[in-house]
């Protein structure tokens, strides 16, 4: 018999939920060593592993059972503690807490240990640098399965640094953080870490974890947990052919607050598009949006605005704009406007595309 908490066993079993599938093809492998059980979770390369502590005495179970019903069992417990038992001749494995008690069937297990894939004294210890990062860089991430690449975060060099980049091709934000000691990655090489991957591991992952990439997979541990998710196969656009690193255009530099504030009015009335228009003379930026039955949305606000005068209001997403801002931080930012159809960068006020931590990239709409 092995007693765990509940909580922690159920917490495991819903980030188990992430990396498997819930059509009753997937295992929770169960595995007692001394005072610890083992809780996995393996499908064609995800695999998770929690690590929880046994209360009283040592564990010797080891067994394998249905991630979707086990987790239906375990999700409807309610006593502080659970009680698993599966005695060596039985086909079930009895679950109790409190006055519930449960059978759930076992299944064949595949007894490959997948585990020392992972191995904690082998990873990058700065973690919390790179999730910061992820972070930054989230809200661009495609979401259109037939364009794969672009279902993830990018990772590759950038001098001595790491950059990360996502685009939905619509909109592309990158961020760069000091290179992390330990980790190797070749110049000109980059992995793609799916979306799933990614919210994967912002569930699961603590400041204090530590990670690592090979070939096919990224890999991530703690002192109580393990994973490990594919890599995306494939190669995503080079960043560098996408931003005008040395173009030119306006610079309009605004409040940050503001920006926010009129995108979030421009979406209340249901503006599809959000136009920019920046004046020198007067340095001031408008921002305008309409809606057939709520009518239109005109704001004006003071802003630094140098270079010479585009043709045209430049149209944008208000949402993506919102996001934009918010990702590269700061009391105020800039805006480069180079024209109508162009794209527009937002960047940190005073910085360049070489200097800045974080750059977003919007591409214009049609107004």
């Amino acid at each position: 018999m092995t007693k765990v908490r509940t909580e922690g066993l159920q917490e495991a079993l819903a980030l188990g939920l992430r990396v498997g599938r819930t059509d009753g093809t997937t295992q929770v492998r169960l595995e007692g060593n001394g005072d610890t059980l083992r809780v996995s979770v393996n499908v064609v390369g995800d695999w998770y592993e929690r690590r929880l502590g046994v209360l009283g005495d040592i564990s010797t179970l080891r067994c394998s059972v249905p991630l979707r019903h086990f987790a239906a069992v375990v999700g409807a417990l309610h006593g502080e503690t659970t009680t698993l038992d599966c005695p060596s001749l039985a086909r079930r494995l009895t679950v109790k807490s409190g006055a519930a008690r449960f059978a759930v069937p076992l299944i064949d297990a595949d007894n490959a240990d997948v585990s020392v894939a992972c191995k904690a004294d082998d990873l990058c210890p700065q973690w919390d640098r790179l999730s910061t990062a992820f972070e930054r860089v989230a809200h661009a991430v495609g979401q259109d399965q037939t364009r794969y690449t672009l279902c993830g975060v990018s990772l590759s060099r950038d001098g001595d640094r790491l950059a990360l980049m996502a685009t939905d091709g619509h909109r592309l934000a990158l961020t760069r953080t000091a290179w992390p000691v330990g980790l190797t990655l070749g110049e000109g090489a980059q992995i793609i870490v799916s979306t799933d991957s990614t919210k994967m591991l912002r569930a699961c992952a603590k400041p204090e974890g530590r990670f690592s990439f090979d070939c096919s997979s990224i890999h991530y541990a703690d002192d109580s947990q393990a994973l490990v998710m594919r890599l995306i196969d494939g190669q995503s656009p080079d960043w560098r052919s996408v931003i005008d690193i040395n173009g030119v255009g306006q610079i309009v530099t605004v409040e940050s607050g503001l920006l926010v504030e009129t995108t979030e009015q421009a979406r209340a009335i249901g503006g599809g598009s959000l136009r920019v228009k920046a004046t020198v003379a007067g340095q001031s930026v408008t921002l305008a949006a309409a809606d057939l039955e709520l009518g239109e949305l005109v704001v004006t606000h003071d802003a630094s605005v140098v270079g010479k005068e585009t043709e045209s209001d430049i149209g944008l997403n208000p949402g993506y704009l919102r996001e934009a801002v918010k990702s590269v931080g700061g009391a105020s930012v800039d805006l480069r406007l180079v024209a109508k159809e162009e794209p527009i960068l937002v960047l940190p006020h005073g910085e360049t595309v070489a200097t800045a931590k974080t750059v977003c990239v919007i591409m214009p709409v049609r107004v």
